[in-house]
C-alpha cells in the first residue's frame, strides 16, 4: 500500500528521491578525546515518543544568484514494545513538509516499523526498506567505551559509514563524525561532512548538521535535524496505538500482495484489483488514529491511479511484446555499428539506461554478472545509454568495467501514430520511443526469432535470476540449450 507516487512511478524516480544523503568526513585521530568510561547507547522505554525535525537548503553551484530551495519534513519515533533479545519495537513516521511548509505540510505519513538495539543496530523488514530511515535518529553506536572509530552498515547492501569520535567540551554530550561510501558515492562524486551530537544522560542524538556538494548536478546543500520532543504516551493509548498500527501494517502488505500479483500478470481488471481495495476499507474501523487513518486514507485514494497505471503498462506490454522487436542501428562508445538485424538467431537483451538513474546504477552488478554466465552463449546483451553526454555514458561503461557494448541512443518519448505534426516526416522513431520506455531502467529480452519477448520495467533484487531464466526457456524452445 503506496500514497502516490505509485509503486510503479516509484521505480522509475531518480537516486536523488530513492537514497539518504550519505556522509563522508575526514578526522585527525590525533584530536580525539579520551574514551568515556561507559559506552554511547541509547535509553529508550516503551511508549516514548520522540520528534526530529529536519530542514533542508539546497541551492545551485552553477548559478549562484538562483533561488535556493528549502524543504522541511519531520519524523516521528515512537516506541510500542520490546523484544526478548532486549530491542525496542519502533514505529516511524515521516511527514514530508513542502516548500516553505513546515512538516506534515506535504504528503500524508508514511509509516512503518523497525527493531532498533541499544547500540543502533536496526533489523527492518525487506518490503520496509524504502520507507524507513532509522540511522537518521539512530546511527551505529561504538562497540565499547573504548573505541573511538568504528563502522556501521546501512540498509542499502554496499552502503558502510566510518564513524569517528570528535573533540567536545560537554561532559554529556559526544560529538561524531560519519564518512559513508556507498556505490552511489562513487557514481556521482558525492561529498558529504556531517557531525552529529549524542546527549549521553538522555541516551539519544540531539542534533546533526550536514554539508552536502553534488558536482555532478552543480549543487550543495545544507541541512539540520533537532530532536523538538521527548515525551511518554501513556499505557492505554501505546496499546491503542500498537493495534492500530499493526492493523494497518497488515492490511498494507495484504494489499501490496495482491496488487504485485495483479502487476505482474498486467491484470487491472475490477475481479483482480478490488480485494486488495476491499482489504483498506475493511481496516478502517480498526484504524481511527490521525496519523494512521491519515496514511490509510491516502492508499485508499491512489487506488484508482495505481491501477490505472497497471492498465497502461499491460498495454504498452501488448503493443509491443510479442511482436517484431522495432529495429535499430547503433553506434557504441568505441565508433563501432550494432544493428539488429546482424543478431539474428540470437537472444537479445536490451537494458535502457542513464547514469542519473540511481536504479538503473544498482543494477549493473547484475547485468555484470548476466554478461559473465552468457558470454559464450548465443547471446547479445547491449546497453542502450540516453544520457545526453557521452562524458556520463562512458564514466559508467569505465567505472563497471562494462564487456558488453554501450550503445548511444536518446530519451525520446513515444509518439502514436497522427499524434505528431502534421508536416513531420515519415521515419522510425528512436529505439527509447519504438520500444515504448517509460521509466529507467527498462529491459527487454528478443528471442532468436526477432520477437520481442520479455519487457522488464524498474530495478528489482532478483534481475538476473529472472532473466537467466527466461533467456534459458529461449534459449531451449531454439535448440540452443544453455
Amino acid at each position: 500500500m503506496k500514497p502516490a507516487p505509485s509503486r510503479l512511478a516509484l521505480r522509475a524516480m531518480l537516486v536523488a528521491a530513492l537514497v539518504a544523503p550519505v556522509s563522508v568526513y575526514a578526522a585527525d585521530p590525533a584530536t580525539q578525546p579520551a574514551a568515556a568510561a561507559v559506552p554511547m547507547r541509547y535509553h529508550l522505554s516503551v511508549g516514548q515518543e520522540l520528534v526530529y525535525r529536519s530542514s533542508d537548503t539546497t541551492r545551485s553551484t552553477k548559478q549562484p544568484n538562483q533561488p535556493a530551495y528549502s524543504s522541511t519534513a519531520t519524523m516521528t519515533f515512537r516506541v510500542i514494545g520490546t523484544n526478548s533479545d532486549g530491542s525496542w519495537q519502533i514505529v516511524e513516521s515521516s511527514h514530508e513538509g513542502a516548500d516553505g511548509q513546515t512538516g506534515g505540510g506535504g504528503e500524508p505519513p508514511h509509516i512503518a516499523k523497525f527493531d532498533l538495539s541499544s547500540d543502533g543496530h536496526a533489523k527492518v523488514d525487506p518490503d520496509d526498506v524504502m520507507e524507513v530511515r532509522p540511522s537518521v535518529a539512530f546511527p551505529q553506536l561504538p562497540p565499547d567505551a573504548a573505541t573511538t572509530s568504528w563502522q556501521g552498515h546501512g540498509l542499502i547492501d554496499d552502503e558502510i559509514t566510518s564513524f569517528i569520535a570528535a573533540p567536545t567540551t560537554e561532559p554529556s554530550a559526544r560529538n561524531i563524525d560519519a564518512q559513508s561510501t556507498s556505490l552511489f558515492t562513487r557514481i556521482y562524486n558525492w561529498t558529504d561532512t556531517s557531525r552529529l551530537r549524542f546527549d549521553t544522560d538522555r541516551g539519544l542524538m540531539v542534533h546533526s548538521d550536514q554539508h552536502t556538494e553534488e558536482p555532478l548536478y552543480n549543487r550543495a546543500g545544507d541541512a539540520t535535524l533537532d530532536l523538538m520532543s521527548d515525551l511518554a504516551r501513556p499505557a492505554d493509548w501505546v496499546s491503542q496505538y500498537s493495534n492500530q498500527v499493526n492493523a494497518l501494517l497488515t492490511a498494507r502488505k495484504q494489499y501490496d500482495k495482491i496488487m504485485d500479483a495483479a502487476e505482474t500478470v498486467g491484470d487491472s481488471s475490477a475481479a483482480t484489483t478490488d480485494p486488495a481495495l476491499a482489504i483498506l476499507t475493511a481496516a478502517k474501523p480498526n484504524v481511527t488514529l490521525p496519523d494512521l487513518s491519515a496514511v490509510l486514507d491516502a492508499a485508499i485514494a491512489s487506488h484508482a491511479a495505481y491501477v490505472g497505471e497497471i492498465k497502461q503498462e499491460a498495454e504498452d506490454n501488448a503493443a509491443i511484446v510479442g511482436k517484431p522487436a522495432p529495429a535499430w542501428d547503433l553506434t557504441d562508445l568505441k565508433g563501432n555499428h550494432h544493428s539488429l538485424a546482424a543478431l539474428h538467431g540470437k537472444v537479445v537483451v536490451l537494458d535502457f539506461w542513464y547514469r542519473g538513474c540511481g536504479w538503473c546504477m544498482r543494477a549493473m552488478p547484475q547485468m555484470l554478472q548476466l554478461a559473465q554466465d552468457y558470454r559464450d552463449k548465443p547471446v547479445g546483451i547491449f546497453g542502450m545509454n540516453v544520457d545526453r553526454e557521452d562524458k556520463d555514458a562512458r564514466f559508467v561503461s569505465d567505472f563497471f568495467k562494462l564487456p558488453y557494448p554501450t550503445l548511444r541512443t536518446t530519451m525520446t518519448q513515444y509518439v502514436p501514430p497522427g499524434a505528431g505534426p502534421a508536416t513531420a516526416p515519415s521515419q522510425p522513431q528512436p529505439p527509447a520511443a519504438a520500444y515504448r520506455v517509460q521509466g529507467y531502467p527498462t529491459l527487454f529480452i528478443i528471442g532468436p526469432d526477432g520477437i520481442l519477448r520479455v519487457r522488464h520495467v524498474g530495478y528489482s533484487p532478483t534481475l538476473h535470476d529472472d532473466v537467466a531464466r527466461q533467456i534459458d526457456t529461449l534459449l531451449a524452445s531454439a535448440g540452443k540449450a544453455p
